[in-house]
């Protein structure tokens, strides 16, 4: 299957939107009050946009709940990591360790999804690649435990809601 150049722009859109919002949490002043801000202009553009999309079929509402539920689990765990570390260590914990989690999940839960060496193969590799970027080299010798548990926690909200979204989607 091949993405259309729009979509792909589209996607390293929200990759880009995503990675600055998480900025914009992690330097502002209240992060708290921050996540509140941008969640709530994502929300007020979701409303605005949901008179031109199809009403989720009840069949997938109860996933729609699961996958409201984890996200407010993401939010506290990932104001949680970085009221503890960097962004530099935390964002690449949580999105390096949701890919892998994700596909072992996948496999361990019904339908039991498999996937090929090769793409075991490429989900390790991006995971490992993304989780080295967070190696903690501390200066003093001390590491703390703390934006790790949390950033791991994060990565584990993510497979949650992935999992939901998928399900209620299919």
């Amino acid at each position: 299957m091949s993405l259309s150049l729009g979509m792909t722009l589209l996607v390293l859109l929200a990759a880009v939107m995503h990675a600055s919002w998480n900025v914009m949490v992690k330097l502002g002043n209240d992060a708290l009050l921050n996540m509140g801000l941008i969640m709530g202009l994502a929300a007020l553009l979701g409303l605005v946009l949901t008179p031109f999309v199809a009403f989720p079929a009840p069949a997938s509402w109860i996933f729609l709940l699961g996958s409201i539920l984890t996200h407010l689990g993401y939010y506290l765990f990932l104001l949680l990591a970085y009221r503890h570390g960097e962004l530099s260590q935390v964002y690449p914990i949580a999105r390096g360790s949701a890919p892998l989690l994700v596909a072992i999940s996948a496999w361990l839960l019904p339908p039991n999804e498999t996937l090929t060496a090769l793409q075991m193969f490429g989900i390790a590799a991006i995971s490992g690649g993304i989780l080295s970027l967070a190696v903690d080299k501390p200066l003093n010798g001390v590491h703390k435990w703390e934006p790790v548990v949390f950033g791991l926690l994060t990565g584990l909200t993510i497979m949650g809601y992935t999992l939901c979204d998928g399900q209620g989607v299919r």
